[in-house]
């Protein structure tokens, strides 16, 4: 299995850093996109990959930085006559947002030259996504605005996933976005060969805690504070240098095999 780090950065998209993108692809080359931050379709045919190589898409969550690439994404595959149908799992609250958004930016799906399908992501269900199997698990990453929503008069459940990828005998933990790093606890409970984790919105010793009582094969750290050359700024941070397994950062562009 074979990762392609398409964007790293944290919200704000910087010089070194594209928003959140993750491909993931089997030995026979069929890929799952794990989250589209902008600017993900030009990093694909920047990167020679196969469009119709990309069996579905997975949003973790609807923040601009894990999603503001999707409408351009579906316009590449059109414009570039896509053949392949297409899955997209997203958070339920937003289906019929992007479907209309689809529609409203001429986007139709009659002119699409390829079938796509959104559907909603359930907690706890296990989905046989063409060449991968997915295990979806439930966070609190977007709950500090459920409040905030209800006052603007758009009550939301502000849904956030992380999801297990099985593939080849081999299984992954991407945590999108997390409020706690004991979120994790749950993914984690199986055994993982690869654990693709944040690192901005708690602290190195809590993630550390977590991690060793449930060791993955390997870590490796995305969506993490940059410095203003684009370095992880934990980079050097004791606690993770001296965890029980492998640990690396990715770069926009990073390839990792596992």
């Amino acid at each position: 299995m074979k990762l392609r780090f398409l964007g790293t950065s944290d919200g704000i998209p910087g010089l070194h850093r594209a928003n959140s993108s993750i491909l993931l692809q089997n030995s026979a080359g069929k890929g799952i996109l794990i989250d589209c931050g902008e600017p993900v379709a030009a990093t694909l045919i920047r990167q020679n990959v196969d469009l119709n190589s990309i069996e579905s898409v997975v949003m973790t969550h609807l923040h601009a930085d894990h999603s503001g690439g999707f409408t351009e994404l579906i316009q590449t595959f059109q414009l570039r006559r896509r053949e392949a149908p297409l899955t997209v799992y997203m958070p339920a609250e937003g289906i019929e947002v992007f479907t209309t958004l689809l529609r409203t930016i001429y986007i139709y799906r009659s002119i699409m030259p390829f079938e796509l399908t959104i559907l909603p992501i359930e907690a706890g269900k296990t989905v046989h996504a063409g060449s991968f199997t997915l295990d979806f698990y439930s966070n609190e990453h977007l709950a500090v605005y459920r409040p905030i929503a209800k006052k603007e008069g758009y009550p939301a459940p502000c849904e956030s996933f992380s999801v297990a990828v099985r593939a080849e005998d081999t299984r992954a933990v991407f945590s999108g976005d997390l409020k706690y790093p004991d979120e994790l606890l749950t993914p984690l409970q199986e055994k993982t060969d690869l654990l693709v984790s944040e690192l901005i919105h708690f602290p190195t010793s809590t993630f550390a805690a977590v991690a060793e009582s449930r060791l993955p094969g390997k870590i490796v750290f995305t969506h993490y504070r940059n410095t203003p050359e684009g370095e992880p700024v934990d980079a050097e941070d004791a606690i993770l240098k001296n965890m029980a397994c492998p640990v690396e950062f990715a770069y926009d562009l990073t390839e990792i095999t596992y």
